[in-house]
């Protein structure tokens, strides 16, 4: 098949829509960039297809358009691969070399298929299907209605967390203050609460509802410019957040790069500048949900919701509608499935008696998953059992530590095309992943201050191959003054505000 890329920017492993004139938003799905492969067909389908719309073209047989369940409903993926003479190569899912595009060129290779069926998902906090979290059972959703171009703050994402049984904006973070505990519960777009008590004249983390991360945030009070005493919290990824005393957020600045977004509120409306004066604006109804988003180019988004507080539709700029489904009786906001713009239902979930998503599916039970919850209350060896689209099964051995359910071990069960493999975890007493072994048997060995940072890391440990790297940081910021390497050492410095002011790089003789 012959694909059409007229105006579209290289980007790796992006689906394409190529329409020309969504051409150049199809092409910003930069988040996309660097990914090895998606896992399916259809995560490929769906990251482009929400972003690009209903307006998609393709160029293919006619007779191919009309029995290809996914092209004959605009949904086609395919890979971008490596550029060559200022060409792009595609390849469809499935196939394992890459289709000539318009002459010279170089694919870069696809990952060995057998092998990605083989590999079950890993890490902490593994994922499965579109998707779920394996240990809990914990259904998200994430979505993008607006890339800003310029400002990533600008733009507007969703999560949607069974846990919570709702939808979270991204502009949706507060906090409240509660001066007779001596508490302040900060609420985060990622569905996390952190919460925080005075101790000692500061405000001391403690263990947060939904935490998804050791990483720990810092929260002070601070003069905001109209004189009133407010909030600054310091997070992860340095940007510094203001709130007002009454727990509104009122500017984001970028300590890295020094943006600043700033938020004004008014009877209707909520606007939010960003340091070039571009606005995007939204309203809020009596219960405080987004019900009409306007980005800085115009365009508009609307949202409805069910009688049950449920985020039901979501209709954008070309007044093409996304509806959401809740239709498990015994839970009204567990989300039990997606229907595009096409008035095609492409994902559904099913739940157990405790909430817990046991299934994910997309149209035709395409790439269907299933997970086991009946040895999780098993006081020697709790365990979660996932089989994947193709019948492989793997298990997760877990524990609990500070609170939280942890991987220790992930066990891949022997079948047909797969041989039998593991990979292990280990926790220091503060709940930071200690050690890990990955399927080939290698270890690499973390160490972390008690902010939660990286400080040395010890990569296939115990082997010749065996690396240290050591990382100084900022005594304030999450910003690293120094690593240390074995061919070098890079030294930072920034200004007050955190802004980078000088890097250099020392080579280190070899031994």
């Amino acid at each position: 098949m012959r694909i059409n890329k007229r105006a579209i920017t290289h980007r790796p492993h992006l689906l394409i829509r190529s329409s020309v004139s969504m051409a150049i938003l199809c092409a910003s799905l930069n988040s996309l960039a660097g990914v090895a492969s998606y896992q399916t067909r259809n995560d490929a389908i769906k990251a482009a297809y929400n972003k690009c719309g209903s307006a998609w073209t393709n160029i293919g047989t006619e007779q191919w358009f009309k029995t290809d369940e996914y092209a004959k409903h605009g949904l086609v993926s395919m890979f971008v691969c490596s550029t060559g003479n200022n060409t792009n190569e595609f390849f469809m899912f499935g196939s394992t070399t890459c289709l000539d595009a318009d002459g010279a060129g170089r694919c870069q290779p696809r990952p060995d298929e057998d092998d990605d069926n083989c590999r079950s998902p890993s890490g902490g906090s593994p994922k499965a299907g579109n998707p779920v979290l394996i240990l809990s059972g914990k259904k998200v959703q994430r979505e993008t209605d607006y890339q800003d171009s310029q400002t990533p703050s600008l733009s507007l994402t969703r999560l949607y967390s069974s846990t919570l049984g709702r939808w979270i904006f991204s502009f949706e973070k507060h906090l409240i203050y509660t001066p007779a505990l001596g508490t302040v519960d900060v609420y985060r777009p990622d569905g996390r609460v952190l919460e925080y008590h005075r101790s000692n004249r500061t405000w001391v983390d403690d263990q947060p509802y939904f935490k998804t991360s050791n990483v720990v945030e810092n929260l002070l009070p601070t003069h905001l410019s109209d004189g009133q005493i407010g909030w600054k919290l310091i997070t992860s990824d340095n940007i510094q957040e203001l709130y007002n005393k009454s727990g509104d957020l009122v500017e984001e600045r970028n300590l890295v790069t020094g943006e600043t977004t700033t938020f004004t509120r008014n009877a209707e409306e909520v606007v939010v500048t960003d340091s070039k004066s571009r606005s995007v604006r939204y309203k809020v109804d009596d219960d405080r949900r987004i019900t009409e988003f306007t980005s800085a180019n115009n365009l508009q988004y609307k949202y409805t919701y069910d009688s049950n507080g449920n985020l039901k539709t979501v209709t954008n700029p070309e007044n093409a509608t996304v509806t959401y489904h809740y239709e498990d009786s015994r839970f009204v906001s567990a989300l039990t499935g997606i229907t595009d713009e096409k008035g095609l239902r492409y994902a559904t979930w099913r739940y157990d008696e405790k909430g817990r998503a046991i299934s994910s599916e997309h149209h035709n039970e395409a790439d269907k998953v299933s997970i086991d919850f009946a040895h999780t209350d098993d006081a020697a060896d709790p365990r979660v059992t996932y089989k994947n689209s193709l019948g492989k099964e793997t298990t997760y051995h877990f524990q609990w530590v500070n609170g939280s359910r942890k991987v220790k071990q992930v066990e891949g069960h022997a079948s047909e095309n797969c041989v039998a493999s593991n990979n292990a975890y280990t926790y220091d007493n503060k709940g930071f992943v200690d050690t890990v072994t990955d399927w080939e048997g290698n270890i690499t060995d973390y160490d972390h201050n008690e902010r939660g940072l990286e400080v040395k890391r010890i990569e296939a440990k115990g082997t010749p191959e065996e690396r240290v790297i050591l990382t100084e940081w900022h005594p304030t910021l999450r910003l690293p003054i120094k690593i240390t390497e074995p061919d070098r050492i890079t030294e930072f410095t920034y200004d007050d505000d955190g802004k980078l002011k000088s890097k250099s790089i020392q080579p280190v003789a070899a031994n």
